[in-house]
């Protein structure tokens, strides 16, 4: 679907109720109402990014315990060792990704909030870096729309 043909349809149905209205509105603001910065969109975490953020309050530490059973986790449940194992492999492997959106991976982190290896701190840090602030135009893919996209829209709509 070409980007005229995306506007169009967001323009014609306005699935997110936005209130696009081409008869109270001017072409710049159904314009800034398409760029208005108001949604997240997941980010796929790499492992350059999972490694800072290991690095950080002693994460990679408590977790490499966790993995180990050592330390103050010595009697770690041997589900959340394995967690602590496999977020510790991420973190080490390179050209490695995380979805921290996906349902399993926040089954994992809630785990060990509860077994206080990490902290609400912790998956919050981790949160923040895997989501990403976005424009409804960003979301469906017109970001090169300009004014005359929108005027052009008007036409074909009226």
């Amino acid at each position: 679907m070409s980007i005229e043909d995306r506007l169009f349809t967001e323009l014609d149905t306005d699935p997110e109720g936005l209130g696009y209205n081409f008869s109270t509105q001017t072409d710049q603001e159904i314009l800034d109402l398409l760029f208005v910065v108001d949604r997240e969109q997941n980010v796929v975490l790499n492992s350059n990014i999972l490694l800072a953020w290991s690095g950080a309050q002693g994460r990679l530490k408590r977790l490499t315990d966790g993995a180990n059973l050592t330390g103050d986790f010595s009697t770690l449940s041997g589900t959340n060792q394995g967690y602590c194992q496999f977020l510790t492999t991420l973190i080490n492997r390179e050209n490695t990704t995380l979805d921290a959106s996906a349902g399993v991976i926040t089954t994992l982190f809630t785990a060990l909030v509860i077994a206080t290896v990490l902290t609400v701190g912790d998956t919050n840090a981790l949160s923040t870096l895997a989501t990403k602030n976005i424009s409804r135009a960003e979301e469906i893919k017109v970001l090169q729309t300009k004014l005359g996209h929108i005027q052009r829209m008007r036409v074909r709509l009226a």
